[in-house]
């Protein structure tokens, strides 16, 4: 792993970047080819059964080879991979299946309104359940890769000085120590002070995090689960979102961002609890069905122009529901009236997205934090934006490249949450590890130099069943764990305190809680 040698920098780190991301896409491929000739789930019958926003849902009738595999594990949002009929695969998103015990299964799953057409005209002979493409991730990861070196016109100082500390400038533990334009007068420093007087329920730790990201150019949080580093990003958004009143719009739209769609909810939950303006940009399918009215289409669809290209939808889904039932009859002739319908269906939905473009722009006009995954911060709905200021939960699960997406649309200010302690990034191909793809941003800022804030208290309860030491041992960590005051201590816990100088167990010890 990269680890264990200091990161490249510059040119080369952006070499390495691209070399790796590439042999992680052909050893993706190998295993989704392998996935491919494992399947035993053949499809069968498939309609189209409505739309989800801006992706069509159809349902599926698999019948299986064999022993039927359990799709017990999967919830909605997981990834299919439809295998088509002319060579290819077609991506979607599971929202719910049935299983009869026996050799059938019925899914219901989204696809992307052209990748639905492809799925219309040639129909698909298998399915992957659990898979995924990462062809648009790929893309965007490698198109952040290259911004790293590219000047923005206009460029604002301090995001020149966030870019040298992401290619490795030797000077990047001092730059990250500058603060933002924003925080340079009085007046926000009196904004800020106010804004975190008003959050409640926040320990010293999480407090002195916040305050130092408020004055830092980059700022890494670290703290093992249970410490909170959420629910401190929370808090640190709704200071900022006050600042940026008393400033009048010098931050700008904050970008919230993590690895994984689950980790995104939970930001655009706790915003919601907050009475943060927020936005979720990203596929809707993937997103908590609780949540999903706070998405950018969803939002987009209850203005004016919105609820016209949303009739304007309808009924371009209700020409493919047609069409595909009647190429799906046999009927001699109507192919070429199947061929009609669907093209009359496609010059609808084209018309529907100019219209909702429009609303949407206005949708984020309006609102002060956009939340996305990594990837889905490249959409392209945000490719004119500017982030000035950009938060990351879930730090070091993300490779660099997918964090590289969110951090290089002109940010200014950076904040890292993470634990560089837990699993890194998952990365299959073991020529990409050994080019450093499993080495999280965070960590890299770390090796640079740059001191990570320790958030130090414990809010969850641990329950062993192995001895003191033994626990001790498995438990270093490097901070000091103590118990929160949030969550009552379930009976038969026991208290773990751990102690540590410079990343060394330095002494501990369990009591019974």
């Amino acid at each position: 792993s990269a680890t264990s040698s200091a990161p490249p920098s510059g040119a080369l780190l952006q070499e390495s970047l691209r070399a790796a991301l590439m042999a992680e896409a052909e050893e993706e491929r190998r295993g989704m080819e392998q996935e491919v000739a494992r399947s035993s789930m053949d499809v069968g019958r498939m309609w189209i059964d409505g739309r989800l926003f801006s992706e069509i849902v159809w349902n599926v009738e698999v019948s299986v080879r064999g022993a039927a595999p359990s799709l017990r594990g999967y919830k909605a949002g997981a990834g299919v991979v439809f295998v088509c009929g002319r060579g290819g695969y077609v991506e979607g998103s599971l929202v719910d299946h049935e299983e009869d015990g026996g050799a059938r299964v019925r899914l219901r799953v989204t696809v992307r309104k052209d990748d639905s057409t492809t799925l219309t005209a040639d129909g698909a002979l298998g399915v992957v359940v659990g898979a995924k493409l990462n062809s648009v991730g790929l893309e965007r990861q490698l198109d952040a890769v290259d911004r790293l070196s590219s000047r923005m016109e206009d460029e604002r100082q301090g995001a020149r000085a966030l870019r040298a500390i992401l290619l490795g400038s030797s000077k990047a533990a001092t730059v990250a120590e500058s603060a933002p334009a924003w925080m340079s007068s009085p007046a926000a420093v009196e904004a800020a002070k106010r804004a975190l007087g008003r959050l409640q329920n926040l320990n010293p730790s999480q407090t002195a995090a916040i305050g130092k990201a408020l004055t830092r150019r980059m700022t890494l949080w670290q703290g093992p689960p249970g410490t909170g580093k959420t629910r401190t990003l929370l808090g640190l958004c709704y200071v900022l979102t006050l600042v940026q009143t008393q400033q009048r719009g010098q931050i700008g739209k904050i970008l919230a961002v993590a690895e994984t769609n689950a980790a995104a909810d939970n930001l655009l939950a706790g915003m919601d609890v907050l009475g943060i303006s927020c936005v979720r940009v990203g596929p809707v399918s993937r997103v908590r069905a609780e949540l999903q009215h706070r998405c950018l289409e969803a939002l987009a669809e209850k203005s004016a122009a919105g609820k016209k290209a949303a009739k304007m939808r309808d009924m371009s889904t209700s020409l493919a529901q047609e069409a595909k039932a009647l190429r799906d009859s046999g009927v001699l002739g109507s192919l070429t009236r199947a061929q009609e319908l669907e093209f009359e269906s496609q010059r609808l939905w084209k018309l529907s997205s100019a219209e909702l473009s429009h609303a949407a722009d206005s949708v984020m006009r309006d609102a002060d934090v956009i939340v996305a995954t990594c990837v889905s911060s490249g959409d392209v709905r945000l490719q004119d934006q500017e982030f000035r200021v950009v938060l990351v939960d879930e730090a070091t699960q993300a490779t660099q490249p997918s964090t590289l997406i969110a951090l290089t649309r002109g940010a200014e200010s950076v904040v890292m949450a993470g634990d560089d302690m837990q699993l890194p990034p998952t990365v299959i191909s073991s020529k990409a590890q050994q080019l450093g793809l499993d080495l999280p941003l965070f960590t890299r800022m770390r090796l640079m130099g740059i001191v990570p804030e320790l958030l130090s208290e414990q809010y969850r309860w641990v329950l062993i069943s192995t001895d003191v030491p033994s626990c001790a041992r498995t438990l270093a960590r490097s901070v000091s764990l103590t118990r929160g005051t949030r969550l009552a201590r379930p009976p038969g816990c026991i208290r773990v305190s751990l102690s540590f100088h410079r990343g060394r167990f330095t002494g501990g010890g369990c009591k019974p809680a």
